[in-house]
């Protein structure tokens, strides 16, 4: 096993499990969830079919470009997209959202695709119009356990974890560090519901050791610290304090470049310290800034999925419940065993000096606003 260690804004975890309560015993009177439509009960998905999506907005003062390029790429196979901005807690009441599922099945609505931080909140709407024949879909952030939906998109956390890690591993080799590797891991999983086990962690390492990644399972210690749901200003002080305790450390992964200001101040203490910042909160490419110090700091990575990549996706499962050919989908994992949710998992790229001509090359239009600080940089043009 890997050594690991948990902060989680302010206080440590122990890395085992605690014991599970046991389960409730139901009675036999416990009502029951409703059973989703049959094949023959669900809402036609055809050409002209309205298909709803509430998508989290980061801005508030436009759409974000994957949303834009998904009702884009919606429209142009022959649905008829209607997208609905959740603004976040802060922003848009509960109620609006859910009187805007309500409305979409009401206006007769085959799909609704929903990202969103307000899962929980919106478990009635979303089992109403399921119970309408209404197919639901998650798009990057997955719907909680508890809620019933139909397809999940995006890529799952341990691909993330997984492609960090991976990634750092490489940038130490290279640097000639020596082992064990003191690798401190910044997570926003909680913040965004996913799972935020230490034994994820642990389990990929121990991955990593098999494909020979990695000699032996001890060459990592693991620092991890938590990300605190809505509280950024807060949590973002007691991770700089963290970071200052924590001595001889190889490397840093980044769930998210949302901790920039953080990153930037590794880079000025530590210029050549490997960091590798992610994409799992928003699904979105790399910032301008992110973008800028990878292309200036050869020792900085980021592991994102292009936009065009994931909107894609969407439209495949839209076609696969059009065709009827959704049983042939991958099924979504919790906890690393597969479950019966269909899902289209998209691979993540790591942008470095080193890839982002191939990358622009492959995906021209999802690089192509930071193309220029990379020649500026790299090339000098």
């Amino acid at each position: 096993m890997a050594a690991a260690a948990l902060f989680v804004a302010g206080c440590t975890a122990e890395t085992e499990r605690s014991a599970a309560p046991p389960q409730e015993q139901h009675s036999s009177e416990q009502q029951l969830a409703p059973e989703p439509p049959n094949e023959s009960q669900w809402r036609v998905l055809e050409r002209d079919s309205l298909v709803g999506f509430i998508h989290d907005k980061f801005v508030a003062t436009s759409w974000d470009p994957d949303e834009q390029l998904l009702m884009d790429t919606i429209s142009a196979h022959g649905y008829r997209g209607e997208g609905y901005a959740d603004f976040g807690l802060d922003l848009t009441d509960t109620q609006t959202l859910t009187s805007k599922i309500d409305s979409w099945v009401n206006e007769g609505a085959a799909a609704i695709i929903i990202e969103s931080t307000l899962w929980e909140d919106l478990g009635d709407s979303v089992q109403q119009a399921r119970e309408a024949g209404v197919r639901v879909i998650s798009y990057l952030k997955p719907a909680p356990e508890s809620i019933e939906i139909d397809a999940h998109v995006g890529v799952e956390s341990e691909t993330y974890q997984r492609a960090q890690l991976k990634q750092l591993v490489s940038m130490l080799q290279v640097k000639g560090a020596a082992k064990p590797w003191r690798i401190a891991s910044v997570s926003h999983h909680s913040a965004v519901g996913l799972p935020t086990d230490v034994a994820v962690e642990e389990r990929i390492i121990d991955e990593l050791v098999t494909d020979g990644t990695l000699t032996a399972s001890d060459d990592i210690e693991l620092l991890t610290f938590e990300w605190e749901k809505h509280d950024n200003r807060n949590t973002s002080k007691k991770l700089g304090r963290w970071l200052g305790k924590q001595e001889g450390i190889d490397g840093a992964i980044f769930s998210d470049s949302t901790t920039l200001r953080t990153m930037r101040r590794l880079e000025h203490l530590s210029p050549t310290l490997p960091v590798v910042s992610g994409e799992a909160m928003t699904g979105h490419g790399p910032d301008l800034e992110t973008a800028e110090m990878i292309a200036r700091n050869r020792h900085y990575a980021a592991v994102f999925v292009p936009a065009s990549v994931q909107v894609d996706l969407v439209v495949d499962v839209l076609d696969a419940f059009r065709d009827g050919t959704d049983s042939s989908l991958d099924r979504l994992k919790r906890d690393g065993v597969p479950t019966e949710l269909p899902v289209a998992v998209p691979e993540p790229v790591t942008l470095t000096r080193d890839s982002y001509r191939e990358l622009v090359d492959r995906f021209p239009n999802d690089l192509m606003y930071v193309q220029h600080i990379f020649d500026e940089w790299v090339t000098g043009k």
